[in-house]
Order: structure tokens, then sequence, then C-alpha cells
């Protein structure tokens, strides 16, 4: 899985993950409640996915000094601390990356130009 993750002002480059391989990074939140993580992921099936990681708005109260998501080809799942396990599951946005068609629901630099990120 090739992910690439940024932010308006970070951007943390593409890594290649195999099978149970993590990535993490560490960030502070924005004092004005908008800090927005997303990435990037390619599967190698001609999409190119990606999911909103932290939106702090969304993510503050559920993860107050780690964030952990699981992902695979159905989506990201996120990891609830005090259940104990990954209660929260996501379906990927996508693009379809071979006609370079926006067949799915735009790129994250369109959602923005748009108004539809936080």
């Amino acid at each position: 899985m090739d992910l690439h993750c940024k932010s308006r002002e970070d951007d943390l480059g593409g890594v290649l993950l195999q099978v149970f391989e993590e990535f993490q990074w560490s960030f502070r939140p924005n004092l004005f409640g908008g800090t927005l993580f997303y990435c990037h992921v390619n599967w190698g099936d001609g999409r190119l996915y990606w999911f909103d990681f932290y939106v702090q708005r969304r993510d503050i109260k559920r993860c107050r000094s780690v964030c952990r998501w699981s992902v695979d080809v159905h989506g990201p799942c996120s990891y609830n601390e005090h259940e104990g396990g990954y209660d929260k599951c996501y379906h990927w946005n996508y693009v379809n990356i071979i006609r370079r068609g926006l067949l799915g629901n735009g790129t994250m630099e369109e959602r923005e130009k748009r108004g539809l990120t936080e």
C-alpha cells in the first residue's frame, strides 16, 4: 500500500507499507480547532483513495493522546481506547486515476476549494 499523508501546513511524505506495518506521526492540534490530516492511499487498482484521518472537531475527544487506525481495501477503522477495539469504520473517498476522471467524490484539493473540508 502506497500512503501519503499531509495537512495544510505539513506534508509527511509518501511511504510504502507492507501488511501489518505501521506509520506514525505527531502534532499539536490548532488552538482554533481547524487541524486536519488526510492521507492518500493507492492499492494498485486504478483508484486513488483518501480519508481525513484527523479532523479536530471530530477527533479531539476520541483520541486525546493517540489516534490509532487500521486500514484495508474496504476503508479505515478507528480504535476506541475505552472499549479496547476498532469500533468505527468508514468508507474510502476515491478518484479513478486510470481515466483521470472524477468518478469518485473528488480530490482532497478540490474538496478544499469547494469548502467541503473543515
